[in-house]
């Protein structure tokens, strides 16, 4: 469904169970732009703004708001016990894998790894002789890997997300770098990012 089809009231349910699955693995409170990321650009800044601000008076959502950094917004216990509530009545469904929201420490080693990896391979397309690659492919997958650097670096995202705008974009690298010297880096972050999943989600992207 579009995000001009659903109403403000289906949002904010839709909103509440994002921070809900945000709770399962982060501890931090997001802004409204990165609440509104998890939804891969399908509603606007300020329709989950205006969702959020309706769920903190209902007492679903606590925030904190400062003139300094903004107002930045979690999950309540009340809003946790009510989503609880909602599935185990049927209300909600439970989130297939693909769907999870996902969140972990950047400054652990294998993330940061995985976070120089994506630079390396970056540069790697930029600067190698590619044989019967022209300018224009080299160019789109320059792109998508800078897409995937920023989205390794997001407060969360969800796993489809990991898939489609990490590891394909690093998958369509390793295919253009498959003659050169940096095929097997290539290859190497391409398994790298499945063991992260599987290890940290438990999640396996080949499954997806």
């Amino acid at each position: 469904m579009r995000g001009a089809e659903v109403s403000q009231s289906e949002l904010e349910a839709q909103v509440l169970r994002a921070l809900f699955d945000y709770a399962q693995s982060a501890t931090s409170k997001l802004a409204a732009s990165e609440t509104a990321a998890l939804f891969n650009g399908e509603f606007s800044d300020s329709r989950v703004k205006m969702a959020l601000k309706t769920l903190e008076r209902l007492g679903d959502v606590d925030a904190t708001h400062s003139s300094y950094s903004g107002s930045h917004y979690e999950i309540s216990e009340s809003g946790y016990k009510k989503v609880e509530r909602d599935m185990r009545e049927g209300a909600l469904e439970r989130v297939p894998a693909s769907d999870r929201i996902v969140n972990f420490n950047h400054n652990q080693p294998d993330a940061l790894e995985i976070q120089q990896g994506l630079a390396d391979v970056k540069e790697a397309v930029r600067g190698s002789n590619l044989e019967d690659v022209d300018d224009s492919e080299r160019t789109r997958v320059i792109a998508s890997l800078e897409a995937a650097e920023n989205l390794w670096r997001a407060a969360a995202f969800r796993v489809i997300q990991l898939k489609i705008g990490v590891l394909m974009a690093v998958e369509d690298a390793a295919r253009l770098l498959k003659n050169t010297a940096k095929s097997v880096a290539a290859s190497m972050l391409v398994e790298a990012i499945k063991a992260f999943t599987r290890n940290h989600f438990n999640i396996d992207l080949d499954a997806l």
